[in-house]
């Protein structure tokens, strides 16, 4: 009998052992380090952004009470040292899957001129080491608004690779509506190019397993065919301010004053 419970014991002791290597061991302390280390990052990021915008709104004001001219504003933040800190910790976890947020982070900041190279740069990496990672989640969605910076053929390159050698299906539905995108929401509805688009658009609906992503590929499609200039809107039911119900359709035929007003 306590033969038997000291080999229930060595079994337990071990079991426990290993659990405690797994949890501990370098990849997932790299791990929990690599989202501390980016939690961090983009808090900084919001207060930086949140004293900038204070900055503007002061200088705004102040303006307005001098009566002098309000002065022209950036439309967003400096980046400041961001990108470099960004970029610092991209190397600290370089060659691993704990890379691709900083890295991508600073790809979406290829609008502004200081950070053209750094963003190009990064997206190379991204593209040479890390296109075939399911934790790649919507890049696609960063490449397809940087047409003016990398250029259309190389954009729909990228975009094109992704599609093919991601095993993620949503980060797959986020690579097909970048590329077929504009004429989804561009193209007429009856040319081959929307045709064409929309066929694209719901294969990536079925590629996509996010049910949100699902419901967003969905709408652009039926914003495109139900509220499109001349096409016959959906009917909405609801109550009005005097907690009157009615349907839209009560008004089909009528011509119908519109008071608009909104608070901000």
């Amino acid at each position: 009998m306590r033969f038997r419970f000291l080999i229930v014991w060595l079994l337990a002791t071990l079991i426990v052992r290993g659990q405690v290597t797994e949890a501990d061991s370098p990849e997932v302390q790299r791990n929990r380090e690599a989202n501390a280390r980016l939690s961090a990052l983009e808090l900084a990021w919001q207060d930086h952004v949140k004293a900038w915008r204070e900055e503007q709104v002061k200088a705004f004001e102040a303006a307005k009470a001098s009566g002098d001219a309000i002065p022209a504003m950036r439309m967003s933040p400096p980046l400041g040292d961001f990108v470099a800190r960004y970029q610092a910790a991209a190397m600290a976890y370089a060659g691993t899957d704990d890379a691709i947020p900083f890295l991508q982070w600073i790809a979406g900041q290829a609008f502004d001129q200081s950070a053209v190279d750094a963003a190009t740069d990064a997206i190379q990496t991204i593209m040479e080491h890390h296109h075939r990672s399911p934790k790649l989640a919507d890049f696609p969605v960063v490449l397809g608004r940087l047409n003016g910076v990398l250029g259309k053929t190389k954009v729909a390159e990228y975009l094109a690779l992704i599609e093919r050698d991601n095993p993620n299906g949503d980060t797959r539905a986020h690579a097909i509506i970048a590329r077929v995108g504009r004429a989804l929401s561009k193209a007429p509805l009856d040319s081959k190019d929307y045709q064409s688009a929309r066929a694209e658009a719901l294969r990536a609906k079925g590629l996509a397993r996010d049910e949100g992503l699902q419901a967003r590929i969905q709408g652009q499609v039926d914003e495109r065919e139900r509220l499109a200039v001349g096409a016959e809107a959906p009917d909405i039911e609801g109550v009005d301010l005097d907690g009157v119900a009615f349907k839209l359709s009560d008004y089909k035929g009528k011509v119908v004053l519109l008071d608009f007003w909104g608070d901000w």
